[in-house]
C-alpha cells in the first residue's frame, strides 16, 4: 500500500505513480494507491492501478486539541491488508503513522531533506513554525519507534541528512535513487546542435523561490549579448511563476522566454530542444534531469548537492558552482560552439539515464520489500 496526500503536480507524486504502475505489472505483487484527497493531476497514470480516495487526516496542534480521524484509512488496510505501508511526503507521515499495527512493515519514502526533522536549536524558540515542525518531529519519531520503521533515501546527500537528524535506533536507511520512466522520454534520434539556428534550452519545475529561475533570464541575456539566437521555455506553474514572467518582461526578453505551464506532453516538448538548465538552489535529486537526458539534452546545472549523484562533469553536462552565472552561461556556450562535446554528452545522456529506468528500480523495491518482511 502506497500512501500520499494528493496528487498534485509534482515530482513526489510522479515517482510514486511510477512505481505504482510498475508494481502493478508485476506477478505476485498487489499494490494499492490511497490519496487522501481527490486532487488528481495525473488521471493518466491513475486509470490502470487500484486507487481509492479517502477523508482520513491528523492534525497536530500545539496549543490545541490535535484533530485526527483515521478511521476511513484503517478500514482500507484491514481490507487490503498489506504487508508493506509505503508513504510519501511528511504529511502522509503523520497519517498512516498514527495507528500502527504489528504485521505490518512501514517505509518512509525521503523525497527530501524534510525540515520537519530539524533537531532542536535557538531558531526554534524564535519561529513558531519551527516549533510547530519540532512538536511534529517528536510526535512522529515516537511513532517510528512503536513500528521499527524503514527509511528510503533518494540520494547520497538526503542519505547523509537522515543520518544525521534520526536517532541512531531509527537509522534503518535503505540508499535507493529515483528512477524515470525510461521509455516515455527516450528519444532514438542522433541530437545535433548547430549555432547558425535557434538554439532551445528549456527548465521544467514548480515556480518557487528555491528554484531560482530568475537566473535562468540572465544567463538568456548574456546569451543574446554574445550573438546566439536563443530561446528558453519553461514549463510549470506555481507562486513565483509571476515575478519571473514580469522580471523576463523587464529585461526585454518577451521573445525568447516562453511561459507554458503545466503540460501533459512534455516528452516531446523535451525532444525538440537542445539543452537542459536547471537553476535550483536546493535539490535533494533531480528526477526531470535524468527525463531531460533520457530525451538526449545535455544538462547544464547549479550544485543543489542532490544532483551531484547524477550530473557528471564534461559527459553528461555541467555542474555549476552557487551562484556563479558567468561560469554557468560559458558552459552553455561551451555546448553551443562544441558540437563533437554536444553530441557525446547527449548519447552518454542517454545511456545514463537507462540505468534509472523504473523497472529496473521496482526489481530492487521489491527485493528491498521481501527483506524486511522476512
Amino acid at each position: 500500500m502506497h500512501v500520499i496526500r494528493s496528487l498534485e503536480k509534482g515530482g513526489g507524486e510522479k515517482i510514486c505513480l511510477d512505481i505504482c504502475n510498475e508494481l502493478s505489472l508485476r506477478d505476485n505483487v498487489d499494490v494499492m494507491l490511497v490519496s487522501m484527497n481527490p486532487t488528481n493531476h495525473f488521471p493518466e497514470l491513475t486509470k490502470n492501478i487500484n486507487y481509492t480516495v479517502c477523508n482520513a487526516f491528523v492534525r497536530l496542534s500545539l496549543t490545541g486539541k490535535s484533530e485526527i480521524n483515521t478511521d476511513s484509512f484503517l478500514a482500507l488496510v484491514n481490507d487490503f491488508k498489506p504487508h508493506v505501508i509505503h508513504s510519501h511526503l511528511f504529511w502522509s507521515e503523520l497519517m498512516s503513522r498514527e495507528s500502527t499495527l504489528p504485521k505490518i512493515k512501514y517505509v518512509t519514502h525521503c523525497h527530501d531533506n524534510m525540515v520537519q526533522f530539524e533537531p532542536f536549536s535557538l531558531k526554534t524558540l524564535f519561529s513558531k513554525k519551527r516549533f510547530t515542525q519540532f512538536y511534529e518531529r517528536l510526535w512522529i519519531l515516537n511513532k517510528y519507534k512503536k513500528c521499527d520503521n524503514h527509511f528510503i533515501a533518494i540520494s547520497k546527500d538526503t542519505e547523509a541528512y537522515f543520518k544525521k537528524v534520526l536517532p541512531v535506533s531509527l537509522r534503518k536507511i535503505k540508499l535507493l535513487p529515483n528512477a524515470i520512466n525510461y521509455s516515455v522520454y527516450f528519444d532514438p534520434k542522433q541530437k545535433t546542435i548547430d549555432r547558425s539556428q535557434k538554439i532551445k534550452l528549456i527548465n521544467i519545475g514548480r515556480f518557487a523561490v528555491y528554484k531560482n529561475q530568475q537566473f535562468l533570464l540572465y544567463v538568456i541575456k548574456r546569451l543574446l549579448d554574445e550573438g546566439i539566437d536563443v530561446e528558453l521555455t519553461f514549463l510549470g506553474d506555481g507562486p513565483e511563476k509571476n515575478n519571473v514572467e514580469e522580471q523576463a518582461k523587464m529585461m526585454g526578453l518577451k521573445n525568447n522566454v516562453f511561459f507554458k505551464g503545466n503540460v501533459s506532453n512534455v516528452s516531446e516538448i523535451l525532444h525538440q530542444h537542445h539543452i537542459y538548465v536547471h537553476s535550483s538552489i536546493s535539490e535533494a535529486f533531480g528526477l526531470v534531469l535524468l527525463e531531460a537526458m533520457a530525451a538526449g539534452l545535455p544538462v547544464v546545472a547549479l550544485d543543489a548537492k542532490g544532483n551531484r549523484d547524477i550530473v557528471i562533469n564534461g559527459q553528461n553536462g555541467f555542474l555549476i558552482d552557487l551562484p556563479d552565472s558567468d561560469c554557468f552561461t560559458e558552459k552553455v556556450v561551451e555546448l553551443i560552439k562544441t558540437p563533437f562535446l554536444y553530441q557525446q554528452c547527449s548519447s552518454f545522456s542517454k545511456a545514463f539515464s537507462a540505468t534509472y529506468d523504473i523497472k529496473n528500480y521496482t526489481d530492487n523495491l521489491i527485493e528491498f520489500y521481501t527483506e524486511i518482511t522476512r
